[in-house]
């Protein structure tokens, strides 16, 4: 597949929007017969399944930013920042393009071109990301800043992901993940590990993806990024579903939207919904695949549509 697509690639709008039809489809007439309810949940597995590209982890990077000496640029960036997380990335874009015009520090410019970059990515505008994550990895490269550099060249290689060039994508994480094995930084090497792992899940390779996600969540668990710990719970749910194991996928996904309850992360939520209703229905347990399913689409019509980092996988 978005995820993941944190996977944290992200759901493009149209994504959801599909997503949120074939749902209200299924759940529109409560009184269909079993045989019609399942032809209609297939139609809704195949539709999703088109957005196995759309997800991935694009990550976050800001350096030094929210330390900057820079009041004008602070301010600015707080702003856009705030919006942000908020996952209105129209007007996120809108005020990161203003904090580029100001005089500031190139390091702080390369941890912006990065977030711009998600941004865009995050309203499905792929070409317009890799044009800022190129600059930005020129940028950090020239100044040696390494954790931007690492974090560029995976974002990058999502982008690749997206476009299902997939070996290309590889070399873009490989290279990301020596850098962030090599200066120690932790969160950067459990995103790469996490990345490759979708990207031998796509190959077919099961075995060498579940144990890319398995070292990701090692580290997630060790350095405390519950966050992190989620999606690639989720991610290795996805594999063992794959794989056929339904009751291990099951557990797999249950401990992912706990989790994703603890920290109020209702995106992630959304998506272990769906992938427990996914579970629910390969078992024949149409009642309960709906229920969840219905769950998911009532959390995606309260949140922002326009994008999430979600590196895990929606199927």
């Amino acid at each position: 597949m978005f995820e993941a697509i944190i996977i944290i690639v992200s759901l493009a709008a149209s994504g959801i929007a599909l997503y949120e039809f074939w749902l209200k489809r299924v759940l529109k007439k409560p009184e269909k017969s079993e045989v019609e309810t399942k032809k209609v949940l297939t139609g809704l597995k195949q539709e999703v399944t088109e957005l196995r590209r759309a997800v991935g982890e694009f990550q976050d990077y800001l350096d030094g930013i929210p330390e900057t000496k820079n009041p004008k640029f602070k301010k600015l960036f707080d702003k856009g920042y705030d919006v942000y997380q908020q996952c209105k990335y129209n007007e996120a874009i809108d005020i990161f393009d203003q904090c580029l015009k100001l005089k500031i520090k190139d390091s702080e410019r390369g941890a912006l071109l990065i977030l711009f970059g998600n941004a865009l990515s995050s309203l499905g505008r792929n070409k317009d990301a890799e044009d800022r994550y190129q600059e930005a990895l020129l940028l950090t490269h020239r100044i040696k800043d390494r954790e931007g550099e690492a974090t560029a060249l995976g974002n990058i290689g999502l982008i690749y992901y997206n476009k299902g060039k997939l070996d290309t994508a590889l070399k873009y994480h490989k290279n990301a993940l020596g850098i962030a094995r090599e200066i120690g930084y932790k969160e950067g090497e459990a995103n790469q590990l996490g990345n490759i792992g979708l990207i031998y899940s796509d190959k077919g390779v099961l075995d060498q993806s579940l144990k890319y996600h398995k070292n990701a969540l090692g580290i997630d668990r060790e350095i405390g990024y519950k966050q992190g710990e989620a999606i690639q719970l989720g991610n290795i749910g996805l594999i063992y579903s794959d794989k056929g194991e339904l009751d291990t996928a099951l557990k797999y996904h249950k401990e992912a939207l706990e989790i994703n309850r603890e920290i109020g992360y209702k995106q992630g939520e959304a998506i272990q919904f769906n992938n427990i209703g996914t579970v629910y229905e390969d078992n024949g347990d149409l009642d309960q695949s709906l229920d969840y399913y219905k769950k998911a689409l009532e959390i995606f019509e309260k949140i922002s549509l326009g994008g999430q980092h979600e590196p895990i996988l929606l199927r």
